[in-house]
């Protein structure tokens, strides 16, 4: 299976695809810094530092998009005009390399203000033109600190997989369950403020157990 990481930052979704064996082919980000720390981190031919809409041409076939969609438009430290904020339109080019590809998964990540913008109209319309291109999307909103990661932090995730190879099976039976953090966990954590923050005690994220499993093929 082959992955591509859209608007990929320092390389999050790719540390999750390498975990699991996916290989990702193709890999962008503007900012100068978080590609020199993708290029620390995967090789130096790992990212191309560019504007998306110079090098959306080259992006290959894939199997699998990921794609952490810029969130100063719908950040709560933004100025909150979401999708008429041009920056917000960056979207759309997830959605035209989506409908160019047709790769059988996708997976987005952005801020959990996206949710209640404006009474939720921008996340709808985010949802709309997803599942317009016969996709079947669903979306959680989840915090890492549920994960047993020492932070409190929420981000809305939205998975989708096509339609024509969705394979539709009983509630019960579709999800794999995620270990969450429980009562003893939360102990153990107060027991130990001290390491929370101090930062050599952290574990690395590599580390850290997957909680779920992409199941593939391909």
């Amino acid at each position: 299976m082959k992955a591509v990481e859209l608007f990929a930052g320092i390389g999050g979704f790719r540390v999750a695809t390498d975990r699991v064996g996916i290989k990702t082919v193709w890999a962008n980000d503007l900012s100068s810094k978080a590609c020199a720390v993708y290029r620390d981190q995967f090789g130096s031919g790992g990212v191309q530092e560019a504007d998306f809409a110079d090098v959306r041409d080259s992006v290959p076939a894939h199997n699998l998009l990921t794609g952490g969609f810029p969130c100063q438009p719908f950040s709560s430290a933004g100025k909150k005009e979401g999708i008429r904020d041009s920056r917000g339109t960056l979207f759309q080019y997830i959605v035209d390399t989506l409908k160019a590809h047709r790769p059988r998964y996708f997976v987005l990540e952005n801020v959990k203000r996206l949710l209640t913008m404006e009474s939720g109209e921008h996340f709808a319309t985010i949802l709309s033109a997803l599942a317009e291109l016969d996709y079947f999307v669903e979306w959680r909103l989840l915090n890492a600190m549920h994960f047993g990661l020492p932070q409190n932090r929420e981000r809305v995730f939205i998975v989708g997989e096509l339609v024509t190879q969705h394979k539709f099976r009983p509630l019960g039976e579709r999800y794999t369950p995620a270990k969450l953090a429980n009562a003893a966990d939360l102990v153990d954590l107060h027991d130990k403020q001290d390491k929370l923050f101090s930062f050599e005690e952290w574990r690395p994220i590599i580390r850290w157990p997957s909680p779920l499993k992409l199941v593939h093929s391909g």
